[in-house]
């Protein structure tokens, strides 16, 4: 009878290559946690991403704090956008917008509401004929790259637009025109509201506009001081089209007068 050898079987090895591969996916899972706190941080908005924003316009723009939710919301706090040492031609208190960047990304804009609350916005055109918004239409108006023209393509498809509401709350926009001798006009829109609603492909959507309206012009001589207060109101239902297109707008726009004097009064 043939002798028979029995080998007991040897010890398993640690899997070492298996420990390692979840200990890499942790340490990347780690450091994408990370960079997300980070990158969507009040400090890094401030910091990094505002200054390239100001450098671009050739404006001072500031927040006072930021809250980022990179796939639903931004909201901004005390936005301020100031060139150079002119009086701030756009400040907000709060600055909010919820969509979906998802469907954005897909093609699809979806937002559920981008509201402004107490902005105020400030034009100045100085005696000698510049305003304070100069510097920022400047930074807009760079040559152009020579490009070769682009060969015709397809039509694509149109973009599809869920835009649910857009507000205007309390604005105040104010124009302000000095003169040498020390005068100024001042035009003034005050509590101004504005508010769309449901705007989408194919669909017909609300506009409402209010607001007060407080003219003073005060012209050296032989200029004519004049005063207007009145008071705006509008509502509107705006038609678009599949293309996004003004399909029809029907509604109405009331001016009442409270006050007219001087070269207003006629």
């Amino acid at each position: 009878m043939p002798d028979t050898t029995v080998s007991s079987p040897s010890p398993r090895k640690p899997r070492r290559g298996l420990r390692l591969v979840v200990w890499t996916l942790g340490v990347l899972i780690l450091l994408l946690v990370v960079v997300y706190f980070v990158g969507t941080s009040s400090a890094f908005f401030k910091g990094i991403i505002l200054p390239r924003v100001s450098k671009a316009l050739n404006a001072n723009v500031t927040v006072a704090d930021a809250s980022i939710s990179p796939f639903k919301q931004v909201v901004l706090h005390n936005l301020k956008v100031q060139l150079g040492d002119q009086e701030a031609l756009i400040s907000a208190p709060e600055v909010r917008a919820r969509y979906s960047l998802i469907d954005i990304i897909r093609g699809n804009i979806q937002v559920d509401e981008v509201a402004l609350s107490s902005p105020t916005v400030t034009v100045v055109e100085n005696p000698d004929g510049t305003h304070n918004y100069d510097a920022l239409v400047k930074s807009g108006t760079e040559q152009p790259t020579e490009t070769k023209p682009a060969q015709p393509s397809k039509p694509s498809k149109p973009t599809q637009l869920d835009l649910r509401k857009v507000a205007l709350n309390d604005a105040t926009v104010r124009q302000i025109k000095l003169y040498k001798n020390g005068n100024r006009d001042v035009l003034e829109l005050s509590h101004v509201n504005v508010t769309a609603e449901d705007l989408k492909n194919s669909q017909t959507g609300k506009l409402a506009v209010n607001a007060d309206i407080k003219m003073q012009n005060n012209p050296p001589a032989p200029g004519t001081n004049s005063l207007l207060q009145a008071k705006l109101t509008g509502n509107f239902a705006i038609g678009l089209g599949a293309d996004l297109n003004p399909a029809s707008i029907q509604g109405k726009l009331r001016l009442d007068t409270a006050q007219a004097s001087g070269g207003m009064a006629d």
